[in-house]
C-alpha cells in the first residue's frame, strides 16, 4: 500500500480538530447533566472513530460527553501522544465527576512504557488518579479489570522497583485480556506491557513474536486500531522481524496522518532495513507535524526523536548538507523537555555528524545542541557519549593525553550512572569506554590488546541490542573493529566483520565502505567493486564531497585493482 500524503492545509485543519471531535458514527458531545447509571447506560453510543486517530471502543459507564473524550484519549494513548491524551481524560473527568474510566485514563498517561521510567512527580500524580478510579469503582467487569491493571503499576510505588511494578502491570493486563480475548483494547495494552518488560539489555525475539501475534489478531478484528499498528511496529523492531512490519508501518501513517509519532513510527522498521528514503520521508512529515502543533512541538518524542532519526538517515546517503540543516533546526528548537529522548538527541545529532563523516576536529570539540537548557546531571550515561566522541576524535588527531582526560571523565560519569538502574544506557557507556581504551592501545602500538578489546566491545554491543529511542549507536564497535583489523593487515577478517555487520544493519555507509576497502586490501577486486557500486547506489542523492565517494568512482571507473590506498 502506498503512503498517503495530505496537503499541508488539510493536515493543519485536521490537527486543529484532533481534540474534541469524533467521527460521524458518534453523536456530538453535549454538556454534562445529572444522570443515573441506568440513564448513562441507555444513551451509550456505538464504538467511535476519533477524527484521524483510528477506531477505539471503550464504552465507559459515563455521560455521553465523557465517553467521547475517553475514546479520543484512549486512541491518543495508543499513539503514545501522552500530553494530548491527558488533556482528553481531564476533559472527560470534568464532564462527569463520577466517571471512573476518566481517572483510569489519567493514570495511564503518567506511565510511558518503552520510553523511560516515570519521574517521582509522575508516579505521585498517576497513583492519585488510579486511587480515585478505584474509589469511584468500575461498573462493569471490563472497567474493573482496566482499573485493576493501572492500579497494579502504581501500588506501593514508593517501596517497589519499577521492574516489579511493570511486571505487575503486565500480569494485570494479561488477566484483562484472558477475561475477554476479543477485547482489542485489553489485547493491545497487554501486548505493550509484554514488550515493556523485555530486559533492556536484550532483544527477546520470542516475546516480541508472542506480542506480535496478539497484535496481528487485534488488526484482524479491527483493521483501524491504533494500538494494533503502533505496538506491532515495536514488536517487530528487531533485525530478524523488521521485514514483517513493512506493510503495517506504511498503513499506520495513513491511519493517523496528523499525529507526529504515528508519522515517525514507520521509520523504526525502515531504519532496521536500511530503507533510508522511506525513513527520511516519514521523519520529515513527523517533524513538520510536530512543529504545526504547539503542544506536540514541545514534546520530546515528537520533535527531537524524529530529528535524530532523520539525521541518521541523511548521513547514510551522504546527504550531509541536509543533515546539517536538521541539526540546526534541532539546535534552534526551544525548551527541550526534561527527558531521556531530548537529552540523547542533543548529543547524538552532533556526534553523528562528526563521527559518520570522520570530522575528527568536530568530534574533538563536540558540544551538545542544548548545553544550557538540559540538566545533564540527570543523564550522566548520556553525557558520557559526548566524551566518548571527543576521545575518538582526539585519538585520530594523535592527541592521546587529552583523549585520556576524556576517558577519565567517562569513568566519572560511569560511576554516577551506576547509582541509577539503567542497564541499557550504563552498558552502552561501558562499551564506549572499552572502545576508547582499545583505540588508545592501538595508537600506542599494543595491537593485540586493542583487537581483543574491540572484539569484546563489539560482542557486548550486539548482545545489548538497540533502544527504541535511538536509530543506531553513535559509535558502532563492530565497524571500529573492522577498520582496526584492516589497518593492521588483517583485511580478510575485517571483511568478515563488515559483512556480518551489514547483515544486522543493512546499507550503513561506513559498513559498506569498510567492506569495499577491506575487500580491496584483501585482493578481492570483484567483491570490492560490488561494494563500491553499492556505496554509489546508496549515495545517489549525496549533496556532500566525501572522499570515500571519489575513491569509489575512481575504482569502479577503471575496473578495480588489488591493493588499497584508502585512508
Amino acid at each position: 500500500m502506498q503512503p498517503h500524503t495530505l496537503p499541508l492545509a488539510a493536515v493543519g485543519i485536521i490537527t486543529a480538530m484532533l481534540t474534541g471531535l469524533v467521527a460521524c458514527t458518534s453523536p456530538q458531545p453535549t454538556e454534562p447533566t445529572e444522570q443515573t447509571t441506568e440513564q448513562r447506560q441507555q444513551d451509550r453510543p456505538p464504538a467511535s472513530v476519533a477524527a484521524d486517530l483510528g477506531r477505539v471502543e471503550i464504552d465507559a459507564s459515563c455521560t455521553l460527553n465523557a465517553r467521547s473524550r475517553i475514546e479520543i484519549g484512549t486512541a491518543q494513548l495508543h499513539h503514545m501522544w501522552y500530553t494530548k491524551a491527558r488533556e482528553s481524560f481531564q476533559k472527560a473527568a470534568a464532564a462527569d465527576e463520577d466517571c471512573a474510566m476518566a481517572q483510569w485514563g489519567l493514570a495511564m498517561t503518567y506511565y510511558t512504557p518503552l520510553w523511560a521510567k516515570p519521574y517521582p512527580e509522575d508516579l505521585e500524580a498517576g497513583a492519585r488518579a488510579a486511587q480515585k478510579a478505584a474509589d469511584l469503582g468500575g461498573e462493569t467487569p471490563r472497567e474493573k479489570a482496566y482499573i485493576d491493571a493501572v492500579a497494579a503499576f502504581y501500588d506501593d510505588y514508593e517501596n517497589r522497583s519499577h521492574e516489579e511494578r511493570a511486571k505487575a502491570f503486565e500480569e494485570a493486563w494479561k488477566q484483562a485480556y484472558e477475561q475477554d480475548p476479543q477485547d482489542v483494547e485489553a489485547a493491545s495494552f497487554y501486548a505493550l506491557a509484554m514488550l515493556s518488560t523485555i530486559p533492556p539489555t536484550a532483544e527477546d525475539v520470542d516475546t516480541q513474536r508472542q506480542a506480535g501475534a496478539i497484535l496481528e489478531d487485534v488488526l484482524d478484528q479491527e483493521p483501524n486500531h491504533p494500538g494494533g499498528h503502533h505496538y506491532l511496529i515495536h514488536a517487530y523492531d528487531n533485525p530478524q522481524l523488521a521485514s514483517e512490519a513493512v506493510e503495517v508501518s506504511r498503513d499506520y501513517s495513513e491511519l493517523a496522518p496528523a499525529v507526529p509519532h504515528a508519522l515517525h513510527m514507520p521509520s523504526h522498521t525502515f531504519t532496521r532495513l536500511g530503507m533510508w528514503d522511506e525513513s527520511i520521508e516519514w521523519n520529515q512529515r513527523s517533524e513538520e507535524a510536530a512543529r504545526r502543533n504547539p503542544v506536540a512541538g514541545m514534546d520530546y518524542l515528537d520533535l527531537y526523536h524524529a530529528q535524530d532519526y532523520l539525521t541518521y538517515a541523511y548521513l547514510q546517503e551522504a546527504r550531509d548538507t541536509e543533515a546539517e540543516k536538521v541539526a540546526q533546526r534541532a539546535k534552534e528548537a526551544q525548551n527541550p523537555q526534561p527527558h531521556t529522548a531530548s537529552a540523547y538527541a542533543s548529543i547524538a545529532i552532533p556526534a553523528r555528524l562528526a563521527l559518520e563523516r570522520r570530522d575528527w576536529q568536530a568530534a574533538a570539540n563536540l558540544e551538545p545542541l542544548h548545553p544550557e537548557t538540559i540538566e545533564w546531571e540527570k543523564w550522566p550515561y548520556i553525557e558520557g557519549i559526548k566524551h566518548a566522541a571527543r576521545a575518538v576524535g582526539l585519538i585520530e588527531l594523535d592527541e592521546l593525553d587529552q583523549a585520556r582526560v576524556e576517558l577519565d571523565k567517562m569513568a566519572e560519569l560511569q560511576q554516577a550512572s551506576a547509582e541509577m538502574n539503567e542497564p541499557y544506557w550504563n552498558g552502552q557507556l561501558q562499551i564506549y569506554q572499552n572502545v576508547v581504551r582499545a583505540l588508545l592501545a592501538d595508537a600506542e602500538g599494543n595491537t593485540a590488546e586493542a583487537l581483543a578489546g574491540l572484539r569484546d566491545a563489539a560482542t557486548s554491543q550486539e548482545a545489548l541490542g538497540k533502544h527504541p529511542v535511538t536509530p543506531g549507536r553513535v559509535i558502532q564497535a563492530s565497524e571500529v573493529l573492522g577498520e582496526t583489523l584492516r589497518e593492521n593487515g588483517q583485511a580478510e577478517e575485517a571483511l568478515e566483520v563488515y559483512v556480518e555487520a551489514l547483515d544486522k544493519r543493512p546499507n550503513r555507509f561506513r559498513a559498506v565502505y569498510g567492506a569495499a576497502v577491506s575487500a580491496r586490501a584483501a585482493g578481492q577486486g570483484d567483491v570490492a567493486r560490488d561494494y563500491y557500486n553499492q556505496l554509489l547506489d546508496l549515495t545517489a542523492k549525496s549533496d556532500g564531497d566525501r572522499p570515500e565517494l571519489k575513491e569509489a568512482r575512481e575504482f569502479t571507473a577503471v575496473g578495480g585493482g588489488a591493493s588499497s590506498s584508502a585512508d
